[in-house]
């Protein structure tokens, strides 16, 4: 059976520049992404390859993490087949 499922990465931080040193405040995101897929791995795998987890897979890079860590994939729909 084919699935649609959510996937959501991690919060992560960056700082938002707003003086002219480069500081200012801290901003808090998630990526998130619908895929369609069979099982919830092959819902990790195809969401991590997505453009819209380009940031996680770098925040897990400058940690040394695997990009699967830290997701949360959650099956939403049943797709007709």
């Amino acid at each position: 059976m084919l699935y649609k499922y959510s996937v959501v990465s991690g919060e992560m931080s960056e700082v938002v520049p707003i003086l002219d040193d480069g500081s200012g405040p801290e901003e808090y995101f998630r990526d998130y992404v619908e895929v369609l897929a069979h099982e919830p791995i092959e819902a990790k795998a195809k969401a991590i390859r997505t453009k819209a987890f380009r940031k996680w897979r770098e925040w897990q890079k400058d940690g040394d993490e695997s990009p699967y860590i830290g997701l949360t994939v959650r099956r939403l729909t049943q797709i007709s087949t």
